[in-house]
């Protein structure tokens, strides 16, 4: 099965042939480059592992939504709140693609 590397999203044929090894940027090098490789090698994204983490990013981000809503001084933090359900919306648009 072929696939994107988790460690630098590269298709996994673009990785070494013999050590697996990723290709520096996860992309071949120029046609006037040398091809350089990584210490790391290629390890198949786990779509599971990503839809689970995506639902719980859903979850929480309700959880919260329902806290900010429970609690009448929720205005205070509401900016760092809505600040970190950006962060975890941006995560989660980032794993989605």
């Amino acid at each position: 099965m072929t696939g994107n590397c988790k460690n630098c999203g590269g298709d996994k044929g673009l990785h070494h042939w013999q050590t697996m090894q990723c290709p520096v940027g996860g992309r071949e090098a120029p046609v006037d480059r040398k091809q350089e490789w990584m210490t790391i090698t290629y390890q198949e994204d786990d779509s599971d592992e990503i839809r689970r983490l995506l639902a719980r990013i859903e979850k929480l981000e309700a959880q919260v939504a329902s806290l900010i809503e429970a609690v009448p001084s929720a205005g205070e933090v509401d900016e760092s709140i809505a600040t970190t359900i950006e962060r975890l919306a941006d995560a989660k648009r980032y794993q989605a693609s």
